[in-house]
């Protein structure tokens, strides 16, 4: 039980830290103690820790130059819902994306529950992945693999724009 609550300590750290990675935590912890418990407390905590960043960081808007951010809301709000779902794939950066919907105020609601779905399907993959996991190496090889794959999807995505 102490584990579970570690993770979801440090799940929600994660987010507000965004160098932290939560695939490699998750790939780990859900090698050791399974799928339905990581999911569920790396979940909770990815979504806690998502709120709280989306909540604070909207006070954060008057520290910005109010046209670059009417720039960047414009494309959020046309592209948002599809930037909030890329926050399933591995190693994407939904903790700035986090930041970015609660410093252009993104509709609170939408926000809500995307980040609620993606959370625990995000961790939900991630545990599947890991609980494969026996050793060191095949922990370290799946999480290069992982970083691998979400360079090339965020190249092919930004490649087009």
């Amino acid at each position: 039980m102490v584990d579970s609550i570690y993770l979801f300590l440090i799940m929600i750290i994660q987010v507000i830290i965004p160098p932290i990675p939560a695939e490699l935590i998750i790939l780990d912890f859900a090698s050791k103690q399974g799928i339905f418990i990581t999911t569920f407390f790396g979940g909770t905590g990815l979504f806690l820790g998502s709120l709280i960043v989306f909540f604070f960081s909207s006070y954060l808007r008057k520290f910005f130059k109010l046209d670059k951010v009417n720039i960047i809301e414009k494309k959020f709000q046309k592209h948002g819902i599809w930037i909030l779902l890329i926050r399933i794939l591995p190693y994407n950066p939904s903790d700035i994306i986090s930041y970015a919907a609660g410093i252009l105020n993104y509709n609170k609601r939408k926000y809500v529950v995307i980040t609620f779905f993606t959370s625990y399907i995000r961790i939900f993959l991630l545990s599947l992945l890991g609980s494969k996991i026996s050793s060191l190496y095949e922990l370290i090889i799946m999480f290069l693999l992982l970083f691998l794959t979400g360079l090339m999807i965020s190249y092919l995505l930004y490649k087009k724009n």
